[in-house]
């Protein structure tokens, strides 16, 4: 299939359309009586303009059961003969357009239609030639010409073929070629050829100064390379296509169109080839995988109205738009207004109304209600990210996949980093007969006061989904061994159930109060008092210290002010005195979330005592009992499954893979927050089951003319 057309020489833009100006022009110039009729060109146009009212496609109008407008009619056995081939005077077509008399001559007097001498020797040749009949010319197979010869004197004109076409109709009218227009006259003709706008003062200067072919090539290779190319060349579709930004009806709002505009710019400016053109804009959505760019070029077919009255019927506003989808196909691509054919087969063109209707099917099972029901626009629809954003998510996915690699270190640096560590634990259990650090907590209940669901995974973690209210407390119990506990810690923790991954429910969260109290079934509750409250990070005036103090105007937030609340955070509770719990006593961790700030509530913690005398952010996590049962026996002694089981252990507590991941999420963050601010633009898309189509009288929705159901068909003709 050719490429949309990007001329190397410009006059061959030029050239095209004289030529099919001339063709028209010179019609009925027959000044060669050895020139071969053409039917199509001779013949219908005459048939058309003088015969067809009487003698044409509507049964209504027509005379003598007559019909010049198809072969059957014209070849039609009839007495006498209405042609007979290379036989003129015994033709009674000729008969008739040469009669004197009133009562025989065709077209008749009163009918204003008089044929001219030229036009009545056309026909007389066309019959001395054979009377060849050609189908229209727009539904004939595309045959390419033979290049026409040309007298010596008209060669020096040329370069390329369709200048022979040109000069060839030249040389049978004896017209002349016309002179070279002024370098600045062809700069301007140009520019505005290819991008609608006249040329700067600075290109014009720089071509008087140089108006060569070489440099005239140069500035078209420019100017075909500039966006206003496209933007220029796509305004002709845009008009066949009815584009509009709004929706055409009582109010017209606005909807996001504009996104198929910009995908045809590009088709133009990339060059796109008119097949693929073509298939993205019908059935893009149809195609294996399609891509983005191609659900999107379907939204040609989206460009109709949409009415959003409410005493509108909704089936009888669906139906027009698929009318219309109909309609402009036929129009854009098959060159036919094939709208005529709703009701009744067509009288001009050679389309039955079952033809059209199974035309109709092609488009008839959108997922659409015929309502405005997407928020202005009307289902189905697609999130179309910017150009800006697409560049973004672009190096988002660069960098997703760059820190992925750089989550590891290379094996050998890896291996010794993890001898070294493995060393260090083993050798601070034996002079301490423990592992220092934060030991995690595993809580055996989770409830919410304003009935969100929990949930705790197998690292301790507690997930709150579910029914998300303005306020919420958490009450988390604590029954384990807890002995000479200095402090206590708090983390805050991304999860991918969250919404932008959290760790609040609604990204960010508002801690109002810290709470821990002990109890046990035979004894009153007992608080324990917190004296001091440090945090890794905090919002401007939402300091971890307000939480010691409740309040519900404030607490410990964590938004930086660009959106990256989508990181680990911890802060640390120090108690004023050390906390052995007895038997029987466990452990209630009180969460509060009542601040003015609605939603703001924590998704994802996890919580950790200590016995370190003076723990900080920085001090490490003791490894967790699977894994310190393991160190705690001489590496000689480990099996593979134990040796693995560390390794993996100490691959995911590196700095090198703790930078990785938070890397990772913030980038993935970032894409979840830029897709809910994607615009919505409408798209073609099939419902899963198929919709019934039939014939409908008149083209009434509600008026099937009959029980058949037809299938996609496209027309014979």
């Amino acid at each position: 299939m050719p490429t949309f057309y990007k001329p190397h020489k410009i006059t061959a833009l030029v050239a095209i359309a004289v030529a099919t100006l001339l063709t028209g022009a010179t019609t009925l110039l027959a000044n060669s009586e050895d020139e071969s009729i053409d039917f199509n060109r001779d013949i219908r146009p005459i048939l058309a303009n003088h015969c067809y009212q009487c003698h044409g496609p509507d049964a209504k109008t027509r005379e003598a059961d007559l019909r010049l407008d198809t072969q059957a009619g014209l070849t039609e056995q009839r007495d006498p003969p209405l042609i007979i081939q290379h036989r003129p005077a015994a033709s009674e077509l000729i008969h008739r357009i040469t009669a004197s008399d009133s009562d025989v001559q065709m077209p008749p007097p009163d009918s204003n239609r008089n044929l001219s001498s030229v036009q009545i020797n056309l026909l007389t040749r066309w019959i001395q030639q054979g009377a060849n009949y050609s189908g229209h010319w727009s539904l004939q197979p595309l045959v390419k010409p033979a290049v026409p010869q040309l007298k010596k004197r008209l060669a020096k004109f040329l370069r390329n073929p369709i200048d022979q076409f040109i000069l060839a109709k030249l040389q049978s009218t004896e017209l002349q070629p016309s002179t070279a227009a002024p370098a600045a006259t062809l700069l301007r003709r140009l520019t505005l050829d290819l991008t609608g706008l006249p040329p700067t003062p600075i290109q014009t200067q720089a071509f008087l100064a140089n108006p060569t072919a070489e440099h005239y090539e140069q500035i078209v290779d420019n100017l075909l390379a500039q966006p206003e190319y496209g933007e220029h060349f796509a305004w002709n579709w845009l008009v066949a296509a009815r584009y509009s930004d709004t929706n055409g009806y009582q109010g017209d709002r606005t909807r996001t169109s504009h996104f198929w505009r910009t995908w045809v710019i590009n088709a133009f400016n990339d060059n796109m080839p008119f097949n693929q053109f073509t298939v993205e804009q019908l059935a893009g959505d149809l195609l294996q995988s399609p891509t983005l760019d191609q659900r999107i070029a379907t939204g040609f077919n989206r460009n109709h109205p949409l009415n959003g009255e409410g005493g509108r019927i909704a089936e009888e506003s669906r139906v027009e738009y698929v009318f219309d989808r109909t309609e402009t196909t036929g129009t854009v691509w098959l060159g036919l207004t094939v709208g005529c054919a709703r009701c009744h087969d067509h009288k001009y063109d050679p389309l039955t109304q079952h033809e059209y209707y199974e035309m109709y099917a092609f488009f008839n099972n959108i997922d659409e209600t015929g309502r405005v029901d997407a928020g202005g626009d009307a289902n189905p629809v697609l999130k179309v990210p910017t150009g800006e954003q697409r560049q973004r998510l672009d190096s988002i996915q660069r960098e997703l996949a760059k820190a992925t690699d750089m989550a590891r270190l290379p094996a050998g640096k890896e291996e010794q980093a993890r001898n070294e560590w493995i060393q260090a634990l083993q050798a601070e259990h034996k002079l301490h007969g423990r592992f220092l650090g934060w030991n995690a907590l595993n809580p055996i209940s989770a409830t919410s006061s304003a009935g969100a669901t929990t949930s705790i995974d197998s690292e301790g973690g507690v997930l709150i989904t579910g029914k998300l209210p303005d306020k919420d407390d958490y009450t988390i119990v604590i029954d384990q061994t807890l002995e000479n506990i200095k402090a206590i810690r708090l983390q805050p923790t991304t999860h991918g159930q969250l919404e932008f991954n959290g760790p609040g429910r609604a990204s960010n969260f508002v801690l109002t109060s810290f709470e821990l109290t002990v109890v046990h079934s035979d004894k009153e509750p007992r608080p324990i008092k917190i004296q001091d409250a440090v945090a890794d990070f905090t919002q401007n005036s939402f300091d971890i210290k307000h939480t010691l103090s409740p309040s519900a105007e404030s607490g410990w937030a964590v938004w930086d002010g660009n959106l990256k609340t989508s990181i680990d955070r911890q802060a640390i509770f120090y108690l004023a005195e050390p906390l052995t719990l007895a038997q029987g006593e466990q452990l209630t961790v009180t969460l509060r979330h009542q601040s003015k700030h609605a939603k703001h509530t924590l998704g994802y913690f996890r919580l950790a005592t200590t016995t370190d005398a003076k723990p900080t952010l920085k001090t490490n996590d003791a490894p967790p009992p699977q894994i310190a049962s393991v160190l705690a026996k001489p590496v000689d002694n480990w099996n593979a499954a134990e040796t693995e089981l560390v390794a993996q252990y100490h691959r995911e507590h590196t700095d090198t893979y703790i930078s990785a991941r938070k890397q990772r999420v913030l980038l993935e963050t970032e894409q979840q927050r830029m897709r809910t601010s994607f615009s919505q633009t409408m798209v073609m898309r099939d419902r899963g089951d198929v919709r019934e189509t039939k014939i409908l009288t008149e083209g009434k929705y509600d008026s099937p003319l009959n029980d058949e159901l037809l299938q996609v068909g496209t027309p014979a003709s």
